[in-house]
């Protein structure tokens, strides 16, 4: 054991050499056959440093993406993450991560903002047919009712610069062909990247709700969702696995659809919990009014559900 992690520890040293050389090419070949073998920092590191001066950016990514924590260890390390995933257009992911950042360093959330808006800026001005094609996609995801369709068609949108994401995604929470989920996901991930306005949604009711970004909290923060979810491990787990792991399924997918007006809908859970779980299991409850909204609500809901699983 002692003599492989010399052995590790001298072609990484030799590695490194080469990278101050400028022989990337031999330091990948040197590199590689360790990271394969599962080996951590600084190999994760060098290498995506290796594939990113040699231009070969989604193999950069790669890497970056499966091992995120090693990244942390330096400002030299954290700026490499940030470039790789702005040279991958990546921004909107920059920006998340650079979030994060901030509750540790303001120096390296600064220099990390600054990475990204330099290169926003770039494609801003040089790159029209890039923005235009990827702009028109994301614009009118809703063409396309497919959930699995729409969710790539975010990711997509995720590569434009941060004001063009922002404006479309605030046509798009308007949208009543998009999909609920997709709409979630869309104020997540604005949520994540510490977006403070007012944005309007129009909800799987088809009324339009305003959302307070600046006082948002996470779907695992909020408490009707952690009363529901402990609610099913309690009455499920130790039970019949099959049905556990279908209810669960069943509450996390009913919860992103409401989300992020969960406690502002849910307020009796009791109430909520059981008529969802007598709907989905049984199809029937005859306790509540099928036109109240709860009954409704939870009615759609399953029918969406139906649809995907």
């Amino acid at each position: 054991m002692n003599e492989n992690y010399s052995s590790n520890e001298e072609v990484i040293n030799e590695s490194k050499l080469d990278i101050k050389q400028n022989n990337i090419q031999q330091a990948i070949n040197k590199l590689l056959p360790i990271y394969n073998e599962e080996e951590e920092f600084p190999v994760t590191t060098l290498l995506t440093k290796c594939y990113f001066l040699s231009e070969k950016l989604i193999d950069a990514k790669k890497i970056a993406y499966d091992n995120l924590n090693d990244f942390l260890h330096s400002l030299s390390d954290f700026k490499l993450l940030i470039l790789v995933l702005v040279k991958n257009r990546e921004f909107i992911k920059a920006r998340e991560i650079t979030e994060q950042i901030s509750k540790i360093s303001k120096q390296w959330y600064k220099i990390s903002i600054d990475i990204i808006s330099k290169e926003e800026g770039f494609v801003l001005e040089n790159e029209p047919a890039y923005l235009q094609n990827i702009s028109n996609e994301f614009y009118h995801m809703s063409f396309n009712n497919n959930l699995y369709e729409q969710k790539e068609t975010l990711l997509k949108g995720e590569k434009l610069p941060f004001n063009k994401f922002i404006s479309y995604t605030k046509y798009l929470l308007l949208d009543p062909f998009v999909q609920e989920t997709i709409k979630s996901e869309l104020v997540d991930t604005l949520r994540k990247t510490n977006y403070q306005d007012i944005l309007k949604i129009k909800w799987i009711d088809n009324d339009v709700y305003s959302i307070n970004m600046g006082e948002l909290k996470s779907l695992s923060q909020l408490k009707t969702y952690n009363n529901i979810m402990s609610r099913v491990d309690a009455d499920y787990a130790n039970n019949d696995p099959i049905l556990y792991l279908r209810v669960k399924a069943y509450f996390e997918y009913q919860s992103i659809t409401l989300y992020p007006l969960n406690d502002q809908i849910i307020n009796n859970v009791n109430d909520w919990y059981k008529l969802s779980i007598d709907l989905y299991l049984y199809g029937q409850n005859n306790n509540f009014n099928k036109k109240s909204n709860y009954y409704k609500l939870i009615s759609l809901i399953i029918n969406k559900f139906s649809e995907i699983s």
